[in-house]
C-alpha cells in the first residue's frame, strides 16, 4: 500500500510539471534597460565605464570590454571626455549621448535617439531614428537617419555629413527655424557651420507620404544644456521601457489557479484509486 501511495504521488507531481509551460516557470518578466557612462580616465590612460547615467569619481570603474560583453538592445550609453576612442557596441541602443567627446568612433546595430553635444568630434555607425546635433559639434553619420535636427541656443554652428539618407532635416535655434527639408538623398547631406551645402535637387522642401511619418518624431528643445539633455533622455528611455514592461504577458498571474486545480484533480483521482484498492 505504501509503495502504491508513493507511486501515485510521483505520477501527480510529474503530470503537474508537464502541464506547466517551461517546466515549472510560472512567470515572465521584461529585463530593464541598463545605463552606461563612459569616460577617459587620465590616471589609467584609457577609457573606462561605470553603470548608471552619471559619473562618480569615488566609485569603481571597469574596462570597456565588460560593457561590450553585457550590452543589449535598448541600453543607454553616454560617452564623455577627450581622448581617441573606437568602440563597437553590438546592440541597438535606446540612447547614445556624446558629450564633448573628441575623436570618437562608435559602431552600433542602430540607435533610437542619438545626441551629439558641445564640441564633440565623432563618427557614428548604425541607422538612427532621431539624431540631435548641438553647438559646435562635428559628426559624420555613416548610415541613414529618420529625423535629424541641428540645434543651438541663439544660432546653429554644427558640422555634419551623412552617408545614408535623411527622411527629415530641421535646423533651428530658440527663435528661428533656418531650414526644414525632406528626403535628402543618400550621401548628399553636408552641413558646414550650420549651413546646408547640399544641392537643392538632392532634397525636397515638402514632405512625401514617407516623410510625413518621420516628421512626427519627438523634438529636443534647443535651449537645454548638454547635461540636462543627457539626463532627461536617459530618464525618458527608462520610462518608455517601463511602460513596455506592463504589456509583457505575466503567464503566472492568470494561469496559476488552473495549474493548482489540475493538481487537485490528479490528487483526488489518486485518492479515489487508493480507496478502491483498499476495498
Amino acid at each position: 500500500m505504501k509503495k502504491l501511495k508513493k507511486f501515485i504521488s510521483l505520477v501527480a507531481a510529474a503530470a503537474l510539471l508537464v502541464m506547466v509551460p517551461g517546466g515549472n516557470v510560472l512567470t515572465a518578466s521584461a529585463e530593464e534597460p541598463a545605463a552606461y557612462y563612459v569616460r577617459y580616465v587620465a590616471g589609467d590612460n584609457e577609457w573606462r565605464f561605470q553603470r548608471g547615467s552619471s559619473w562618480d569619481d569615488n566609485a569603481e570603474h571597469r574596462e570597456l570590454y565588460y560593457m561590450q560583453q553585457d550590452i543589449k538592445d535598448g541600453d543607454t550609453v553616454v560617452i564623455d571626455g577627450t581622448g581617441t576612442l573606437n568602440v563597437t557596441l553590438n546592440a541597438r541602443l535606446g540612447n547614445l549621448t556624446l558629450n564633448n567627446a573628441s575623436t570618437v568612433v562608435v559602431t552600433t546595430n542602430g540607435i533610437d535617439s542619438c545626441y551629439v553635444l558641445g564640441s564633440s568630434v565623432a563618427a557614428v555607425n548604425g541607422d538612427i531614428t532621431n539624431a540631435y546635433v548641438y553647438d559646435t559639434s562635428s559628426v559624420t553619420f555613416n548610415n541613414s537617419i529618420s529625423t535629424l535636427q541641428i540645434l543651438g541656443s541663439s544660432d546653429i554652428n554644427a558640422n555634419v555629413t551623412v552617408a545614408g539618407t535623411v527622411g527629415h532635416l530641421i535646423g533651428k535655434d530658440n527663435t528661428t527655424t533656418y531650414y526644414d527639408f525632406y528626403n535628402v538623398a543618400a550621401g548628399k547631406l553636408v552641413i558646414s557651420n550650420g549651413t546646408v551645402k547640399t544641392e537643392e535637387s538632392d532634397y525636397s522642401t515638402t514632405p512625401s507620404d514617407t516623410a510625413s511619418g518621420t516628421a512626427q518624431q519627438s523634438t529636443a528643445p534647443a535651449q537645454e544644456s548638454s547635461s540636462q539633455t543627457s539626463a532627461q533622455t536617459t530618464q525618458a528611455s527608462q520610462s518608455s521601457d517601463a511602460d513596455e514592461y506592463d504589456d509583457v504577458p505575466k503567464t503566472g498571474e492568470s494561469n496559476l489557479i488552473l495549474w493548482l486545480a489540475a493538481a487537485a484533480v490528479i490528487c483526488l483521482g489518486g485518492s479515489y484509486g487508493l480507496k478502491r484498492s483498499a476495498k
